[in-house]
């Protein structure tokens, strides 16, 4: 596979848009350099609008995503919708009937696009979950959180069913979603399904439908059953991120899929069994949560079986540096830089960084030879 410099050129040649260019070097330089302004034209009333049409569609919207300027030039004129007069016969109008079946293909094509894109999502997901975890660290508090880790993963070995809820807490950064991949990945589920939910991010007005799946005709749009991300993570692990971000009316919800292990999906009768090991995590003090009517106390104690605390990155002395080695040299590798090690003035800076302020202190160090970071 070629490497671009383009990043607009190495995104659509991983979606397998690129099969030959006459010169790639020239047009790969004019993408990386330059604004592309770029077209298609297309009768959209065509009875036999053929799917290298919807293609280009594809690879236009592409072209914005990356900033660049795309034109689609629609036309047909009398040649292909008919004649208005009705006059030529041969020139046939389009019938309301023709222009609905092209509409419904062309959804057809969108829908399958955005079907194989999330399929996509979830394997590069499980993917992710089944690589080796590197859970860095060498202080006393991160040792202790790895014999934690150990004692728990050990539990789903035994024979007396799933193992119990598990509750990471800690603030944003500190690693609670790799301790959850860690637990897995020493569990005797490791080679289940992980499914990572950020409850944070998931629409309001459909965390209902994506948690728990749907029935057909459940609601406006609701054209086939669909299970929720519950149920996908079968008998695996089920990793709850920003537990705390779900909205009070579905915690009841949640509370009765931990109880009875099993859940309805929208619109149906039928319990579900549910399998999966659950974890959560958050970054907010859920007891003032509870304390304040907003968030459920039977459900915390539901999910407060078992309690892990993640020390924050001030709290963790010379693991700071061990972190920031191991993300600049990530970087670099992704990104074809070099990277030498952080400079004394670097290093010092790191360390202190919770002391800095951002109206006093805007320090620059190198990184490497031409990149320069602004703490």
């Amino acid at each position: 596979m070629n490497n671009y410099k383009s990043d607009f050129l190495n995104h659509i040649n991983e979606r397998g848009f690129i099969y030959q260019i006459s010169d790639s070097d020239k047009l790969d330089k004019l993408f990386s350099e330059e604004k592309i302004t770029a077209y298609i034209g297309f009768d959209c009333t065509a009875p036999n609008l053929h799917i290298g049409s919807l293609m280009q569609i594809l690879l236009l919207k592409k072209l914005q995503d990356f900033g660049h300027t795309p034109i689609v030039l629609i036309g047909g004129a009398t040649s292909k919708i008919g004649d208005p007069s009705l006059k030529d016969k041969s020139r046939k109008m389009l019938s309301y009937e023709d222009i609905n079946n092209n509409v419904k293909g062309i959804k057809k094509v969108f829908e399958k696009n955005d079907l194989a894109q999330k399929l996509n999502y979830s394997e590069k997901r499980e993917q992710h979950a089944s690589e080796e975890v590197n859970f860095l660290g060498e202080c006393e508090s991160i040792n202790s959180i790895r014999m934690q880790v150990e004692k728990i993963s050990a539990l789903s070995q035994s024979e007396s069913g799933i193992p119990p809820t598990i509750l990471i807490l800690g603030e944003t950064g500190t690693g609670k979603d790799v301790v959850a991949r860690l637990m897995h990945s020493k569990s005797s589920l490791s080679k289940k399904p992980f499914v990572h939910v950020d409850c944070a991010s998931l629409p309001k007005d459909l965390i209902e439908s994506e948690l728990f799946g749907h029935e057909k005709g459940a609601f406006t749009n609701a054209n086939a059953s669909r299970a929720g991300l519950i149920e996908a993570a079968e008998d695996g692990v089920l990793f709850l991120d920003a537990i705390a971000e779900i909205p009070i009316d579905l915690q009841s919800k949640l509370l009765a899929v931990l109880e009875r292990r099993s859940l309805r999906r929208l619109g149906s009768t039928k319990e579900r069994p549910i399998a999966a090991w659950i974890i959560a995590a958050t970054n907010r003090d859920i007891q003032l949560l509870v304390d304040s009517g907003e968030f459920r106390s039977d459900l915390y104690y539901r999910l407060n079986v078992i309690s892990l605390t993640m020390p924050a990155l001030r709290e963790r002395d010379n693991d700071v540096i061990l972190l920031a080695n191991y993300c600049a040299t990530m970087t670099s590798k992704r990104y074809s830089l070099e990277f030498d090690g952080f400079t004394d003035e670097a290093i010092k800076l790191i360390k202190n960084y919770s002391n800095l302020t951002y109206q006093n202190s805007l320090i620059q160090y190198n990184f490497c030879s031409n990149l320069t970071y602004l703490p």
